[in-house]
């Protein structure tokens, strides 16, 4: 498989799972738990498994990190998006959902993502699966 179709399929595939991971719990509690941490490693170790080279997992990183947010950001302001909040607490929605995607992701889960699709990809680099 071409590396252009490869990360094609990556990037979808792992922002999905990690906006699954952190929406679970957001939509309960206010942060993520070392679970959730960790769920969301496995995925980048795996996601940079079959990215295969270096260069892909880099790329899908930065995909990931953008689409993820912008996953996770829509769904925090559904609320407001379908005006269940009525017009008082539509900025504050905003502000919170705004304010739980940037917890979400700095600094933790950032740095997660980034080593666990390196270190995926070494881990395919170094198996030959690419």
């Amino acid at each position: 498989m071409s590396d252009r179709k490869r990360l094609v399929l990556v990037i979808p595939g792992w922002a999905g799972l990690v906006s699954a991971i952190a929406l679970q719990r957001l939509l309960v509690a206010p942060t993520l738990i070392s679970l959730d941490l960790a769920l969301i490693f496995a995925a980048s170790v795996l996601a940079g498994l079959v990215a295969g080279e270096l260069e892909n997992a880099v790329l899908g990183f930065a995909g990931t990190l953008f689409v993820s947010a912008v996953l996770i950001a829509v769904v925090l302001t559904l609320p407001v998006t379908l005006g269940l909040t009525g017009p008082l607490w539509e900025t504050v929605a905003e502000q919170d959902a705004a304010i739980r995607v940037f917890q979400t992701f700095f600094p933790f889960t950032l740095v997660l993502l980034l080593v666990g699709g390196v270190i995926g990809s070494a881990l395919a680099e170094r198996l030959e699966l690419s």
